[in-house]
């Protein structure tokens, strides 16, 4: 192949002998990077240059790259001025933001019949129940299934009809994620020690965040 301006590079790296012909460019521009922002020559004092490393950064490996390259002054220069920007750019969001404001709602009628709903469940199957029968049998849907299993005979059949799919579901989660029911082989429901105690003591169960998203997912 008859060597031109731009396979100058690949000729050296096949000639080179070296393990990998693209691993040698890659760290001869590295290289050549590092001596263009550290180097002699080096052009970190330039204000277009400085202007582009403040807005991009680098990432951690080519940061510990530079630093091991051994000019002080050069890194300091560039974190400074780096540091700076990024420091502005979060002032100015930071300006316009206002914390949410925290709300708490006491759901624990909601608990009792939740785990009261799963523990008859299991009782009147002989195995537990999982999410989705769950949510069915509070709502009293018409599901065959449900039907056949004579799950319409439980006491707490349809008696969280005015609820929607997605809150009982809201609150499954939300007693999942405190500890009151876990999610066993094949997705089934199972209480918890702290489950029996909302049910037999009344327990009480809290739900606390973000009083908008509180009012979301717990109307």
């Amino acid at each position: 192949m008859k060597e031109q301006l731009y396979t100058i590079p690949l000729n050296d790296a096949v000639n080179a002998n070296d393990e990998c012909p693209f691993c040698f460019i890659e760290r001869n521009i590295e290289q050549d990077l590092l001596d263009f922002c550290l180097g002699s020559a080096a052009s970190y004092m330039e204000a277009d240059v400085r202007e582009m490393t403040d807005k991009a950064g680098f990432c951690r490996t080519h940061f510990q790259k530079m630093f091991d390259y051994g000019n002080t002054l050069g890194n300091a220069w560039i974190l400074k001025t780096h540091y700076r920007r990024m420091i502005g750019e979060m002032k100015k969001e930071f300006s316009g933001f206002k914390p949410g404001k925290m709300a708490s709602k006491d759901i624990t009628r909601e608990a009792q019949m939740v785990l009261s709903c799963i523990r008859r469940v299991e009782s009147a199957l002989g195995h537990g129940s999982t999410i989705t029968m769950t949510v069915q049998a509070l709502r009293g849907s018409q599901a065959k299934r449900l039907l056949e299993s004579g799950l319409q005979n439980i006491s707490t059949f349809g008696i969280m009809s005015s609820y929607s799919r997605e809150e009982i579901r809201e609150i499954i989660a939300h007693l999942q994620s405190e500890g009151y029911l876990t999610c066993g082989k094949n997705e089934i429901l199972e209480l918890t020690d702290s489950a029996k105690r909302v049910l037999f003591r009344g327990e009480p169960v809290t739900v606390t965040m973000d009083e908008g998203e509180l009012n979301r997912r717990f109307p």
